[in-house]
């Protein structure tokens, strides 16, 4: 049996148990009744659902214990709740910083050793692309407190991702880092996955 079809099949024994209490209760047996309305409709505020363009933490007690995608969900009234995520890309654009290349000679394939070049200030743009895991890796993003807005989440990452591309800047000659930026953003994303777990980087544009 399917998790939705166990919810749609509890959720209709809670109606039962509520409708039969609140009938019990009018017929006159008011303790009996009353247990079965009040467990009925605990277990029918229990029933939530998950959007589409959702996923999840169940936290019960104060606890996250795991990771739930859309569809029909329980989630024991009073004791737990759901931490919701959406499921969406979110472009962060971080505003032009100064960087430091490092110092020294470069030499691209196929062409004579280029001249030595001192280290030189470069200001860089940079967005990052990021999406919240669909997986359980999401109960590690809530015990960082990662939020969900798109400023909050850039106000959170954007040091680090600005560090980054510093430290990656900083291990080429200004040169390198000119012609070839590729290279830049696979060295601040090897940095970023790092030091940004559990957050995943699908990626950064320099």
């Amino acid at each position: 049996m399917t998790n939705v079809l166990k919810v749609v099949v509890l959720g209709g024994l809670g109606a039962l148990l509520f409708i039969s209490g609140v009938l019990a209760i009018w017929g006159g047996a008011y303790v009996s009744g009353s247990i079965a309305a009040a467990v009925g409709a605990w277990v029918l505020l229990s029933i939530k659902i998950i959007g589409p363009a959702e996923m999840a933490v169940l936290v019960f007690l104060g606890d996250p214990i795991g990771f739930r995608d859309s569809g029909l969900r329980f989630v024991p009234f009073l004791f737990a709740r759901l931490a919701r995520y959406p499921k969406k890309m979110y472009n962060l654009d971080f505003p032009a910083r100064k960087v430091t290349s490092g110092a020294g000679t470069y030499s691209p394939e196929g062409e004579p050793l280029s001249q030595y070049s001192e280290a030189q200030e470069l200001t860089v743009d940079s967005v990052a692309y990021i999406q919240f895991p669909r997986n359980e890796r999401l109960v590690r993003i809530l015990q960082a407190g990662v939020p969900t807005d798109e400023k909050g989440l850039l106000n959170w990452v954007e040091e680090s991702a600005v560090g980054a591309v510093r430290v990656a800047v900083a291990s080429m000659t200004w040169r390198q880092a000119n012609r070839d930026i590729v290279q830049v953003r696979s060295r601040a994303m090897t940095t970023l996955r790092v030091t940004m777990a559990p957050l995943p980087w699908p990626g950064l544009t320099l």
